[in-house]
């Protein structure tokens, strides 16, 4: 280590390179990261309506193309 002070953020850092601590809490992490993926419902079918019908309607004033 140099001879100058560490800031804040050095400090933490040589904690955890130095501290025997620092697997368990990235084992902790990693599994705490992937609960909430195990605990998703399943999925289901979507339930989407679709119309079944068209709806047609004749206006006075309008021709067909041809006539």
């Amino acid at each position: 280590m140099s001879t100058r002070k560490l800031g804040f953020a050095g400090r933490i850092a040589h904690y955890f390179i130095n501290s025997k601590l620092t697997p368990l809490i990235m084992v902790f992490s990693i599994l705490l990261e992937r609960l909430p993926c195990s605990r998703r419902p399943a999925r289901k079918e979507p339930q989407i309506v679709v119309p079944m019908m068209d709806v047609f309607r004749r206006d006075a004033g309008l021709l067909r193309a041809g006539s």
